[in-house]
């Protein structure tokens, strides 16, 4: 057990660091999974919450952060005023940008793509993402906690990772893509903030080959 919290409480992803805390797990910002030896990544929420969980973060390609940030924020294209790009895309439904997911015709390419435009955006390799994914998820330990008494009210063992089931649930629409970029104005340069793919609690256990609600460490 960590004797020193490393989180504030109402801070970003404080309730991670607090998970992490009770479970006795340093903080960590590894591609892999937060136990390595035994191949279990830590995710949580706050109580009450109905936000999606984060399951892994992944830069798409892009030609340069600062040529594409700029479009994204469509100041000049479509006049948008705002420095930031936080936008929400989910596969073949276009979003108030008009901004959406799709798959190559040989699906070996996932693509950000806009309604008004030709070419797609951004993109990842789906062989990669996927690789990356069921390194980082092969097994999970979600919790729900009480973030006023930090304690953890209910925890769940999933494992058994299914790529094939991580596609199922993006193509479904279940599993969103999360951007937050900021801006190239005023002589700042461009900054990725993280590039999430995120799900529903109720969907974590369609990923997964078997789960197992457990007895929580505290």
């Amino acid at each position: 057990m960590n004797k020193k919290p490393t989180y504030r409480v109402g801070e970003s992803g404080f309730h991670g660091r607090m998970y992490e805390h009770l479970r006795g797990v340093p903080e960590n910002n590894s591609k892999g999974p937060d136990l390595p030896n035994q191949q279990v990544e830590l995710k949580s929420k706050k109580r009450g919450s109905g936000t999606k969980i984060t399951l892994l973060t992944r830069a798409p390609m892009y030609d340069t952060h600062d040529e594409i940030c700029s479009w994204h924020n469509f100041r000049d294209k479509y006049k948008n005023e705002t420095e930031r790009f936080y936008s929400t895309m989910k596969y073949n439904s276009p979003n108030n940008l008009g901004l959406y997911l799709r798959l190559s015709e040989d699906e070996e390419l996932l693509f950000i793509r806009h309604i008004k435009e030709d070419m797609p955006i951004a993109r990842w390799d789906v062989g990669e993402l996927l690789s990356g994914a069921s390194e980082k998820l092969a097994n999970m330990d979600f919790a729900v906690l009480d973030m006023d008494e930090e304690k953890i009210c209910k925890e769940v063992s999933y494992e058994g990772f299914q790529a094939k089931k991580f596609i199922e649930l993006l193509l479904a629409g279940d599993i969103v893509v999360d951007t937050r970029m900021r801006g190239v104005f005023g002589g700042k340069p461009a900054k990725n903030r993280g590039t999430a793919f995120r799900a529903p609690e109720s969907k974590l256990v369609k990923l997964y080959e078997k789960s197992k609600e457990r007895t929580p460490f505290a």
